[in-house]
């Protein structure tokens, strides 16, 4: 009796545990978890929180789920004559195997955007801006990458055809522009994403303008 008692239970067990398999793909990566899972930080406190967390991916499927995450989550925002694009987070394979969150995987995210409405002999003007990738309060988004453009104007009312800029309460970010004419364009469209990690070439994941244009139904754009 004892036997085919737990005969039957490993039958129901195994089916259990093969209807969570299959409940946790049909979300395609998105669970629930706390935030201590992934971070030990004092600005997240240890609650139940959605992750995409596509660890249990790898190759081109992981590399599909990463790009249309990032993109995805997109939003653009602006402030005190600074305009700043966000884009989404989640949960990648570390070198490890296990989990591991992407701006720490990273670490680094460079936007690549083409100037509209100015042309210099055929070219648009092209404006590349490299940061720290650092990740929200929410685990599902990297904060606003900010782009100053009043201070970047003011400080080059006639910018020079390839221009590089700085400023010291942004650290780690970078501004380079290429094609630049005496007029600076006020409109400016995302056409690649880069996420990389400076101290593991080869570590990263990128959208350049094709994949954006089949991801997206509108491009994303920046004005000011």
């Amino acid at each position: 009796m004892n036997f085919r008692f737990f005969g039957a239970a490993a039958v129901v067990l195994t089916f259990a545990a093969i209807g969570a398999i299959r409940a946790a793909l049909s979300f395609d990566g998105v669970i629930y978890v706390s935030a201590d899972k992934y971070l030990v930080n004092e600005r997240n406190p240890a609650a139940l929180k959605r992750v995409f967390d596509y660890s249990a991916f790898e190759g081109e499927p992981l590399k599909i789920r990463s790009f249309k995450r990032l993109i995805d989550d997109a939003q653009v925002v602006a402030k005190d004559g600074a305009v700043g694009v966000g884009l989404g987070h989640f949960v990648t394979k570390g070198d490890d195997g296990r989990g591991a969150l992407a701006c720490d995987y990273y670490g680094r995210v460079t936007l690549k955007f083409e100037g509209e409405g100015i042309m210099e002999f055929g070219e648009k003007p092209v404006m590349t801006v490299e940061a720290p990738c650092s990740v929200s309060s929410d685990l599902n988004r990297i904060d606003p990458i900010w782009i100053p453009f009043t201070r970047l104007i003011a400080e080059n009312q006639a910018p020079a055809r390839f221009l590089e800029a700085s400023f010291p309460d942004q650290a780690g970010v970078r501004f380079k522009f290429e094609n630049m004419t005496a007029e600076w364009p006020r409109q400016w469209t995302l056409v690649s994403v880069k996420l990389h990690n400076e101290a593991a070439p080869g570590r990263e994941v990128a959208i350049d303008k094709t994949g954006m244009g089949r991801m997206i139904e509108r491009p994303i754009v920046l004005t000011f």
